[in-house]
């Protein structure tokens, strides 16, 4: 699918987030191996992004509950 053809905004926005959900991921993992076993600023960045992902995917749902209840 392509990032132009999505429709709604807070779809748009819901990518975009999981795009930087995966980067900040793989960042950390990175920053992780080669640092040891410490927890680093990236993880922390990175769960940030990621509630931040949750509570946007959540919204997501809730707009589209209707949909999910006709199937």
């Amino acid at each position: 699918m392509k990032f132009y053809a999505l429709n709604r905004t807070d779809t748009k926005i819901l990518a975009i987030v999981a795009a930087l959900v995966l980067v900040s991921g793989i960042v950390a993992l990175l920053v992780l191996l080669f640092n040891g076993m410490q927890h680093n600023g990236v993880g922390g960045l990175h769960g940030k992004i990621g509630f931040a992902f949750l509570a946007l995917g959540l919204y997501h749902i809730i707009r589209r509950i209707m949909f999910y209840k006709k199937r």
